[in-house]
């Protein structure tokens, strides 16, 4: 299974970790700060990278310093990307890590603005990609810079499905409830976006939840919900998975790209839907563990795999 990802804004992030408060009112001193290349899809990528999945292309726009940066720093990681070039530079965005109170303060910048033919050139690489990868799922991870439109991702997910190719989405913002109507294969999202998007909480398994996987045509609905776990649904089963206790760590930061890079990786390997949450579920903590989103240790999930617990609706 080869997975055609989308990450169109990726950013280059700086991480000040700080260990003490400051004695000046508007000044903070970082005792260590490192940096990253980071947007959704590259987290998920990064992810399974580092489980041995190799079967995938991370597309995104690079563009100035920082995009060269990004460029850089992807390709010392063996991370694989399809970069469409750009004339403006890609974001920055800076996390302040708090680390004696466990505070995080994150500021993402929007991301530049594409043209039409920087636009017209993505489209046109990801249908080629799809046409050579005839196992290929789309992958659409996280919103993308100004100018590439929902109804940009709605045509590659309508292409997709068109050609035969399963489609995996984590999105959310104003691209959300148009993708899902583009009936995706697979649709995980935070369970409050869920609700707040389609007027109810999927999180029980009840008549209001069969009739809209049923209307809306999703084969498959993943909700997350923090510490609370996730759950899957499907017409045929809802199973519910529960963190491993004990066993979390501190950062909060990209356990959920870490999570669906498990769940897809567990799905190429045709895992029942209670081991791809297991996989998943053990991927979100090994992230918890590491500043670095998607930096999963996978030695470190076959062993929380084994602790998640996932049981089936009562």
């Amino acid at each position: 299974m080869h997975f055609t990802i989308l990450s169109l804004n990726p950013g280059y992030d700086r991480w000040a970790l700080i260990e003490k408060p400051s004695p000046l009112p508007r000044v903070t001193r970082a005792a260590r700060a490192y940096s990253l290349p980071a947007g959704k899809g590259i987290d998920v990528a990064r992810c399974l990278h580092r489980l041995g999945h190799e079967d995938y292309s991370c597309f995104t726009f690079l563009g100035g310093r920082h995009g060269e940066a990004i460029r850089e720093a992807c390709a010392a990681e063996g991370l694989r990307l399809a970069a469409v070039p750009i004339a403006g530079e890609n974001r920055l965005n800076h996390t302040s890590v708090y680390l004696y109170s466990g505070d995080i303060f994150t500021v993402n910048e929007e991301g530049p603005t594409l043209s039409l033919s920087e636009r017209e050139a993505l489209k046109r690489q990801v249908k080629e990609e799809l046409a050579s990868h005839p196992d290929a799922v789309l992958t659409v991870c996280g919103t993308a810079c100004p100018g590439f439109t929902p109804e940009n991702f709605c045509e590659l997910s309508r292409h997709a499905k068109e050609t035969g190719h399963a489609v995996a989405i984590d999105i959310g913002g104003a691209s959300l409830e148009p993708l899902a109507g583009t009936a995706p294969t697979l649709l995980k999202i935070n369970r409050e976006e869920f609700q707040l998007a389609f007027g109810f909480d999927g999180w029980e398994r009840n008549e209001t939840l069969l009739r809209w996987l049923a209307d809306s045509g999703i084969p498959c609905l993943i909700l997350t919900d923090g510490a609370a776990g996730a759950c899957a649904h499907t017409a045929e089963e809802s199973q519910y998975a529960l963190l491993p206790e004990g066993c979390g760590g501190a950062y909060s930061v990209g356990c959920g790209d870490a999570f669906f890079g498990g769940y897809l990786s567990a799905w190429s390997e045709g895992l029942s839907l209670s081991d791809r949450l297991r996989r998943a579920n053990a991927c979100g903590v090994s992230n918890s563990r590491d500043l670095r989103c998607g930096a999963v240790d996978a030695e470190e999930v076959r062993a929380l795999e084994s602790l998640s617990r996932v049981c089936p609706a009562p």
